[in-house]
């Protein structure tokens, strides 16, 4: 395990979160934003919202309107990062795409997800609670055990400061 590894996941453990700057060269962000606009390109896709002028700031179901987002979270040392935390046999569940411009920005109060993606919510059950569909995808609240499995990456493809929209 690397130094910036054992770092990382020391953070992750002692704070619940950890900062990986620079995972990503310029080439392969500006690469990654290119294919990003393309998968998105058409405003009237399911799980696309956009902007009166049709463009695309936000987006659930990536990973169906653009399958390349499947293989961008394997980057070195993140894939060696996810595995120590993890496990050998994690995988990537959903990905979600947010572009807040400032002219249509957007206000949350301060909440926790606990909803996650499920194959079907109309069954009966116990744990999995709340059933709601989210862009067409199925989706419930999720037992704690399940969500302490779980990791959220946040994959910053532009300059991220403390004024435009990091998470607490």
């Amino acid at each position: 395990m690397t130094e910036r590894t054992a770092e990382c996941v020391r953070r992750v453990e002692e704070d619940g979160f950890a900062v990986l700057p620079d995972l990503l060269a310029p080439g392969e962000v500006d690469a990654v934003l290119r294919e990003l606009e393309a998968g998105l390109g058409d405003p009237a896709r399911e799980g696309a919202i956009s902007t009166q002028a049709g463009q695309v700031y936000a987006a659930r179901n990536v990973l169906s309107l653009w399958p390349g987002a499947a293989d961008v979270w394997r980057a070195p040392p993140l894939l060696e990062i996810l595995t120590t935390l993890l496990g050998p046999r994690f995988g990537l569940v959903r990905a979600l795409f947010f572009d807040k411009p400032p002219q249509q920005t957007w206000a949350l109060p301060w909440h926790k997800d606990l909803t996650i993606a499920v194959r079907d919510n109309r069954l009966p059950s116990e744990h999995f609670r709340k059933p709601t569909r989210k862009a067409g995808v199925p989706h419930a609240e999720a037992p704690e055990e399940v969500l302490h499995s779980m990791l959220t990456v946040r994959l910053h493809l532009d300059a991220a400061t403390q004024e435009i929209g990091p998470l607490k």
